[in-house]
């Protein structure tokens, strides 16, 4: 039964993944048709203008319920699975958090997604442990720019229990905070 559990819980992780592979794509078109809007309305092309600015109406919705759609599914996997008694698990749902601060580290960084970072730094096996690090490690390493505010307010949160896992039981785990550490710095 666990074998299946994983697999099902690795296919909704990638799920989510994709969602928010679509939602980074929507926000670049979305940028892109705000600098042709921008350009249409310095050459006065208004029907052009208005054509563009009703197309990115359209977009901006679809990308509010696509990301509302990718958040609803996400959190509920991860709330539920981040506690799987299954180590494997519990590793996968760090790891995806991981790979999706990649891709939009402004959404992961809020704390509906990171408190489950932070109860993972507690977990009682190393590789998932060590999941969570790396997972911290991506978002901290966000552009700064873009994720500031809540990449400090990550930082000053998270900072504590980093520098608890640098003298980890397992050495990997130490490695993996000493990463962290070095990117809070």
């Amino acid at each position: 039964f666990r074998s299946v559990r994983h697999a099902a819980t690795v296919a909704g992780l990638h799920f989510v993944e994709g969602l928010g592979n679509q939602c980074s794509g929507l926000r670049a078109f979305c940028a892109t048709a705000l600098l042709q809007i921008r350009d249409a309305e310095a050459q006065r092309t208004f029907a052009r203008v208005a054509s563009l600015t009703a197309e990115l109406e359209q977009v901006q919705q679809l990308l509010r319920d696509l990301g509302a759609s990718r958040d609803a599914i996400g959190v509920a996997l991860v709330s539920r699975r981040s506690k799987d008694v299954d180590a494997e698990i519990r590793r996968s749902c760090f790891e995806s958090v991981g790979r999706w601060a990649r891709v939009d580290p402004e959404t992961f960084l809020e704390g509906a997604w990171t408190r489950y970072l932070h109860f993972g730094l507690n977990d009682r096996e190393p590789k998932a442990r060590s999941a969570v690090l790396a997972a911290l490690l991506e978002l901290l390493q966000g552009d700064p720019q873009t994720t500031q505010a809540a990449g400090q307010h990550l930082a000053e949160y998270a900072k504590p229990r980093i520098l608890a896992r640098c003298n980890d039981a397992d050495a990997s785990v130490g490695a993996a905070a000493i990463r962290c550490v070095s990117a809070l710095a």
